[in-house]
């Protein structure tokens, strides 16, 4: 258990940390470790890579086998000719694995997949397609985790001035003990199945094996550890929305999150052509400063459907995601008021205004239901 929090405070701790001092820390980590790392997307209608050959451990045997021959035979002959053939055989094996790694890094480059370097973040389609940069190290960026109540998909949420990119990955028996110091660092989103699926740029999923999704978060926030509480967006006007260093950022607005304010979730319709649209949305206040980021709700159904008995499985992170999303139904706000925003990213917005002061609530009117 100790090891495990030591983990955690390593690798998923989030301080606010000053811009220049995690540029500086950045640059020095990246010094010493500036290999690039392939993580390889996986594909259901592909074989995934072979692991490397364990024949060049036969070399050993061979090569202790030649040296007790000249130390031990009698015959001249035997003490040179079967030495000499023991050498060749192990320098045969050494030159087919080198053969074989060739072939596997050429297999490797084909496939879909991400590509950390030192600088950048790239998506790689596959064969034949150029890689596209979805994450530039040197600009500040966010890592949002996400999961599901049932704790069977994780999602992987990252923004920046260059966009939003999702990397996913499942849990099951056999990868929760890998996955388990992340769970408990996700936020709860419902009603989003096919966000889960993590749809990348060419149409297809971005899904990574357990211990590849783990080494990715491990290494983005090892430079940076703040980027796990940071949000980096835009709306759908292209006006910034930023979730950073204990400040959330609206256009123009600032919200001190060290400082009492006032906030709550609603829900509301309004109709679109012929269609009634169902929309949620949070709003937000503090001095003279007052906003509301809207989202599309992901069905006109319940927002989390739970069965009976479930409730006393859920773990203590996904009851509190559970009260963030009791959402009440009001008028439609104003629209000179509304930021629309990407609806996985509302429910980590909320938890971070959920553990800023609350300003003393006054009696608000009573708000007519949806019809």
């Amino acid at each position: 258990m100790a090891h495990e929090r030591n983990i955690h405070r390593m690798v998923l701790s989030a301080p606010a940390i000053a811009s220049g001092k995690r540029s500086r820390r950045a640059s020095v980590a990246r010094s010493r470790g500036g290999e690039d790392r392939r993580f390889d997307a996986l594909d259901r209608n592909r074989p995934q890579p072979k692991s490397a050959s364990r024949a060049p451990l036969l070399v050993i045997p061979l090569v202790v086998t030649a040296l007790l021959i000249v130390a031990f035979a009698r015959s001249m002959m035997l003490r040179t000719l079967l030495p000499l053939a023991l050498a060749a055989a192990a320098v045969l094996i050494l030159v087919q694995r080198s053969r074989s790694r060739s072939l596997l890094q050429r297999e490797r480059t084909t496939r879909r997949g991400l590509l950390l370097r030192y600088q950048d973040l790239r998506f790689k389609p596959g064969a034949g397609d150029l890689a596209r940069t979805v994450l530039d190290r040197d600009k500040p960026f966010g890592a949002t985790l996400l999961s599901t109540h049932r704790r069977d998909r994780l999602v992987l949420v990252l923004t920046s001035d260059a966009g939003v990119f999702h990397v996913g990955t499942t849990v099951d028996e056999a990868s929760l003990p890998v996955l388990h110091g992340l769970l408990r660092h996700t936020t709860t989103v419902a009603g989003e199945d096919g966000a889960f699926e993590a749809i990348g740029p060419d149409g297809e999923p971005v899904l990574l094996a357990p211990e590849d999704f783990v080494g990715l978060v491990s290494e983005l926030s090892a430079d940076d550890p703040a980027c796990l509480d940071r949000v980096i967006a835009t709306d759908t006007r292209g006006a910034p929305i930023e979730l950073d260093e204990g400040e959330l950022r609206v256009d123009k607005l600032a919200f001190d999150l060290n400082a009492p304010l006032e906030w709550r979730a609603l829900v509301f319709q309004e109709p679109f052509g012929q269609v009634m649209t169902l929309y949620q949305g949070t709003w937000i206040r503090q001095g003279g400063s007052e906003v509301v980021l809207v989202s599309l709700l992901p069905s006109l159904g319940p927002i989390l459907e739970v069965e009976p008995g479930e409730i006393a499985l859920l773990d203590r992170e996904v009851l509190r995601d559970l009260r963030l999303m009791q959402a009440s139904a009001e008028n439609p706000p104003p629209r000179e008021q509304r930021h629309a925003i990407e609806r996985l990213l509302m429910m980590p917005i909320r938890s971070s205004l959920a553990r800023a002061p609350r300003k003393s609530r006054q009696p608000s009117p009573q708000r007519p239901p949806l019809h």
